[in-house]
C-alpha cells in the first residue's frame, strides 16, 4: 500500500481528520492526539497490512507501522492540513 493511501485509511479508521487534533511520529510510531478516542475504530487499524501494533500510550494513540513511517506521517500531515 502506497504511504498516501495508508495515511487515508488511518486517518479515517481514526475517526477521520476531525477527530485528529495532531499527528507526530517516533523513531518506529505515528503517534496522533485524537479529539474523541472512542471514535478511532482500533481493530481496523490493527487489520492494515502494514501496521504492526496499535497502543493507547501517553494520552495519544500510537500506530507502529512495518516500513515508510516518515513518508506515512508526511501523507497524514498534507491530509490533515487539507482538511482544516
Amino acid at each position: 500500500m502506497s504511504a498516501d493511501a495508508l495515511g487515508a485509511a488511518i486517518v479515517g479508521l481514526a475517526g477521520g481528520a476531525g477527530n485528529v487534533r495532531a499527528v507526530s511520529h517516533c523513531w518506529s510510531r505515528l503517534r496522533l492526539d485524537l479529539v474523541d478516542p472512542a471514535a478511532a475504530d482500533r481493530a481496523g487499524l490493527a487489520a492494515l497490512d502494514d501496521v504492526l501494533l496499535v497502543v493507547d500510550a501517553a494520552g495519544e494513540l500510537q500506530v507502529a507501522l512495518r516500513t515508510g513511517l516518515l513518508e506515512t506521517h508526511a501523507a497524514v500531515a498534507a491530509l490533515l492540513a487539507d482538511a482544516r
